[in-house]
């Protein structure tokens, strides 16, 4: 297994991405330029576009990442043993090559730059997500501010996605359903790491009963003065986004965590929007989706932003390139009655195990 990965990595992986073209049996736009301190080599990537940020990944500990990756793909394989794109590969003579070089590159799809520069920690933080694996269906109580049962589903992603594991809280009465947005997430050293908030076509609600739950959703305004200053850009968030995050950050926290880290955009899925229309006679990314896209980066930590502001024990700031959330230890004070019926139904939640 050591040699079979590493060989994937250096001689065919690393080639590829400083080309911006990996092929994995489909192909996948992964661009990035590679340094190991220890042998003092590099190989620069080849794509050359102000357009594109193309991280350098510098391998610190020569030894220490070959070890780490290794075993990082060795879990990988076995954690999504079930994934429907490798029961496809199975057909393939070099079907294990393919499995290796997928689970490599969307490894360093995921990676921030400062995890580009760090790769050694990423990878431990990687393995924990796994190692940390939740699946649970835990129901949260009654909302009379919804008027509607409240539940979350805990589930394993797919290998495409951000984080091994992700959550989606539901609204239902009756046989009425209303989704809430999916939340991509890992959990390393008691950090919660929250890399993606969206919306998924695999849950569906009811129309006219979602109609009815984004109305209530809109009580999140409740306590917010638009003319604070100090708060810019407070409205420039969804209001179900900001309920979700408010369920994720409470739900966990009653299971024992208070920190948690909003993760910054990750630049090979950044390029990869670059490339595929570069090859469709575009320059760069079209002037609506690169401003959807830096909006959409704006108002992921708007979120939690928002979130905080409504309450005194809670706390978001940027340090570098990500976002940090803590919960303090201070006597709690919400200035909204959802968020206040929130934190109610998650701490006097008795299917919470702590």
């Amino acid at each position: 297994m050591t040699l079979s990965v590493l060989n994937t990595f250096y001689n065919s992986l690393v080639k590829e991405a400083s080309e911006g073209r990996v092929d994995c049996y489909f192909k996948f736009n992964v661009c990035f330029g590679t340094y190991i301190r220890d042998l003092d080599c590099f190989i620069p990537s080849k794509i050359n576009n102000k357009n594109y940020l193309v991280p350098i990944l510098v391998i610190n500990d020569f030894d220490l990442f070959n070890n780490l990756l290794v075993q990082y793909v060795d879990m990988s394989l076995n954690y999504y043993k079930d994934e429907p794109y490798f029961q496809e590969l199975d057909e393939l003579d070099d079907s294990f090559f393919y499995k290796q070089k997928m689970v490599l590159c969307l490894l360093w799809s995921n990676a921030t730059i400062g995890d580009f520069n760090n790769p050694e920690e990423y990878l431990k933080k990687r393995i924990n997500f796994m190692r940390n694996h939740m699946e649970e269906k835990i129901y949260l109580g009654f909302s009379s501010v919804l008027k509607a049962n409240l539940e979350c589903i805990i589930f394993k992603d797919r290998i495409f996605n951000e984080t091994p594991n992700s959550i989606v809280f539901k609204a239902y009465l009756d046989d009425k359903v209303y989704y809430f947005p999916v939340i991509r997430f890992g959990i390393s050293d008691d950090i919660v790491y929250i890399y993606a908030m969206q919306k998924n076509i695999k849950f569906v609600g009811e129309e006219t009963f979602s109609k009815k739950i984004n109305r209530q959703l809109y009580k999140v305004n409740e306590g917010v003065d638009i003319n604070d200053k100090s708060c810019p850009n407070i409205m420039n968030v969804t209001s179900s986004f900001v309920v979700a995050g408010d369920l994720f950050i409470w739900l966990f926290n009653e299971l024992g965590f208070k920190n948690f880290k909003a993760i910054s955009p990750l630049p090979i899925r950044w390029n990869s929007k670059n490339i595929k229309n570069q090859k469709s006679g575009f320059t760069c990314l079209k002037l609506k989706e690169k401003q959807d896209y830096e909006n959409a980066t704006k108002k992921f930590f708007n979120t939690f932003r928002r979130i905080s502001y409504h309450t005194n024990n809670l706390y978001a700031l940027q340090n570098g390139e990500n976002l940090e959330i803590k919960v303090s230890e201070f006597e709690d004070y919400t200035n909204n009655k959802i968020f206040n019926e929130i934190k109610s139904l998650t701490k006097n939640n008795n299917s919470l195990i702590k």
